[in-house]
């Protein structure tokens, strides 16, 4: 379920169940957002976490399960090969532990609450051999 607040923002609320990046896509494909910012609260019961090692090219996974609390999800919603992309980060907390790290996947515990912020412009990302990663290259165009 999502709202338009006023012009440039928009609220998504997420139930138990639900996967965030892909309800995230699903939502700026609907809307036809092509840059846009996010942050949120609420919190997961399932997430997967990606750190990246840059001398291996690679993200390494680290899955977390039970309720977490979300301190903070923040991140973009951008275009890839001319399709809705997001890249997130999350801060979580629970039982006295926190961690915060780029995140892959994560489903919803109970709710979560995110604004997303949108840009009247397109934002592009190619993927760069050098890096290993899919990085923002603002000369392109959709």
């Amino acid at each position: 379920e999502y709202g338009k607040i006023d012009e440039p923002h928009f609220v998504v609320c997420l139930e138990g169940g639900d996967e965030i990046h892909d309800s995230l896509v699903a939502f700026v494909e609907k809307e036809h957002i092509t840059f846009g910012m996010i942050q949120g609260i609420g919190t997961v019961r399932e997430v997967t976490l990606g750190f990246f090692h840059p001398d291996r090219k690679e993200y390494r996974e680290t899955k977390l399960y039970g309720i977490k609390e979300i301190i903070s999800l923040t991140g973009t919603l951008d275009m890839f090969q001319k399709k809705p992309y997001g890249h997130f980060n999350i801060a979580l907390g629970g039982e006295g532990q926190y961690i915060g790290q780029p995140y892959g996947l994560g489903v919803i515990g109970i709710t979560a609450k995110i604004i997303v912020t949108c840009f009247n412009t397109i934002i592009m990302r190619e993927k760069d051999e050098s890096m290993g990663f899919n990085m923002w290259k603002l000369s392109k165009k959709a």
